[in-house]
């Protein structure tokens, strides 16, 4: 496992000028550590900050190195067949999650975080899972959204109501009622509210198709869920990888500027996942 969190770690962790945020981030990091002078809502993030900042210095790139490492170890950490290693590496390249991790340091690292907490569900160790959550929201607000995974049935869904469930899903992404969910959400954030509500309507997909794509994704998911229950945690990482990379590709033209709403928006689903 460190084997292959190392290379990922080493090769990813050390860009320079690479993804979206990179000079965003690396800004905020200096704002941090040296001149102090930055409002920090999200707990977490100060605190990784400053422990890279005592590690490595105040060069941004160690930043990225230190958020590079967490996101992979919990992603591998995830997975308790160590001999499924190599398909997770696979998974992670042929589905665009290591781009997307370029691109969104943080909702990565949360999305890593919420893989872990997930392999707990079948036990149902809520307290644990809630505190791994908790953890995980430090790091990015959105991560509120995996909440959601706490009301996952104890017991088998009968598939007449499953299917219904995703149908009426499939409906609420079609009327965009999700957008309105997270724009009302995102008005009560302190400091932060005008500048991430902006956010929402600049990343607001401008073009849809007729979401065939969408029923697909839907129609996987129900299927895995009512036929192997009791397996789930075991088709989750290939499941929920899969799924980002369909969900994602249908919804949106431009994915390399637009990786903040798509996970904003496929979090939704990780109830119909589980």
């Amino acid at each position: 496992m460190f084997l292959h969190v190392y290379c990922l770690h080493f090769f990813l962790g050390l860009r320079v000028n690479v993804g979206n945020d990179y000079l965003q981030y690396t800004n905020i990091y200096t704002h941090i550590t040296i001149y102090q002078d930055y409002d920090n809502i999200e707990i977490g993030f100060f605190l990784l900050s400053k422990l890279s900042y005592l590690m490595f210095g105040d060069n941004g790139i160690h930043f990225v190195f230190v958020y590079s490492f967490f996101t992979y170890y919990f992603i591998f950490k995830s997975n308790n067949n160590p001999n499924n290693n190599q398909k997770v590496l696979l998974l992670i390249f042929i589905t665009g999650f290591i781009f997307f991790s370029n691109n969104a340091i943080r909702q990565a690292l949360s999305i890593s975080i919420f893989l872990y907490a997930s392999k707990f569900l079948l036990n149902h160790k809520i307290k644990y899972i809630l505190i791994i959550l908790l953890n995980s929201l430090l790091i990015h607000l959105s991560a509120l959204l995996f909440m959601f995974a706490l009301l996952a049935p104890k017991r088998k869904i009968k598939p007449i109501f499953l299917y219904c469930f995703l149908s009426i899903s499939f409906i609420i992404y079609k009327l965009e009622l999700i957008d309105l969910f997270l724009k009302n959400i995102i008005s009560y954030i302190p400091i932060y509210s005008e500048i991430y509500y902006q956010r929402v309507i600049d990343f607001t997909s401008k073009e849809q198709g007729t979401g065939l794509t969408i029923l697909l994704y839907f129609g996987i998911v129900a299927y895995v869920i009512s036929k192997e229950h009791n397996v789930i945690y075991k088709k989750i990482q290939c499941l929920y990888h899969w799924c980002y990379t369909i969900f994602s590709r249908s919804s949106y033209r431009n994915v390399g500027k637009n990786n903040d709403t798509i996970f904003l928006y496929g979090n939704n689903n990780h109830t119909f996942i589980i």
